[in-house]
């Protein structure tokens, strides 16, 4: 059942809704005024609410107010008499989902129960999906900044966007060492960033748009040369290229006691 709060002595739509709340579901509720609303409003948590400009012992845009600072996501219906188009667009404007003026049918009451219902779910979607992204995103960083091995990013400009942890084993930079303005060809010797994109875009080592398992050596902050073998691909975003991802792995421990 879905609790309805109706707010004044809206007759016209109290029995207009008595009339659907069978077939509609609903649990209707009364109050004389704002005041009572206000007093009722935490503890009912209606899934809609009816409240005029009149009617309700103070003013209506100044109680839409008060509602939507106690329940921001409650959906609100505002009704005004014909003449008051103005209070329509600031109900509106103030946050009100709905605004109707009377004289009032049963079908236009179907109608804003049914599109309340809708904004509803589409905030209910909306959440759903900001929560997967957000989700998404904070798997995303842990699998990226707990990775032993090097993961870095670059935009077109070559400049680094991430930096893990790994990559700063790897070269001796901090990741916000790196981030706040390091270019990429500092990474390698002269003309190797180069070379690397060259390969990139070519097709010897798995390209176009891919680099695989590509023998090169990173240059440290200390100025030390480390062995890596590195993989990297395009990233794109509406057919463009935007950025550069490199996966690094140290060879160090491999190479010892070779000539």
């Amino acid at each position: 059942m879905e609790k309805v709060l109706i707010i004044g002595a809206e007759k016209e739509l109290q029995d207009h809704l008595k009339h659907l709340e069978l077939q509609e579901k609903l649990e209707i509720h009364m109050v004389e005024n704002g005041y009572e609303a206000l007093e009722v409003i935490e503890n009912l948590h209606p899934v809609i609410t009816f409240t005029s400009s009149t009617k309700v012992g103070l003013d209506g845009i100044q109680l839409l107010r008060h509602l939507k600072e106690i329940d921001p996501d409650l959906e609100v219906v505002f009704i005004t008499d014909s003449e008051e188009r103005d209070i329509l667009a600031e109900a509106l404007e103030t946050g009100a989902g709905d605004a109707i003026a009377r004289p009032l049918s049963e079908r236009a009451v179907r109608v804003l129960l049914q599109r309340a219902r809708n904004r509803i779910g589409a905030r209910k979607r909306l959440g759903e999906a900001l929560s997967e992204i957000q989700t998404r995103h904070h798997f995303e960083y842990r699998l990226i900044h707990t990775s032993m091995d090097g993961i870095i990013a670059n935009d077109r400009q070559g400049n680094i966007i991430v930096f893990n942890e790994g990559a700063s084993l790897i070269y001796g930079f901090a990741p916000e060492e790196a981030i706040a303005g390091i270019h990429v060809t500092r990474l390698y010797e002269p003309g190797e960033a180069r070379r690397i994109k060259k390969h990139i875009y070519g097709s010897e080592y798995g390209g176009p748009g891919k680099l695989i398992n590509y023998e090169t050596r990173a240059l440290a902050k200390d100025g030390r040369l480390v062995p890596i073998l590195l993989s990297a691909t395009l990233i794109f975003e509406e057919g463009e290229e935007v950025a550069t991802v490199g996966y690094f792995k140290d060879l160090t421990h491999f190479r010892r006691g070779k000539p």
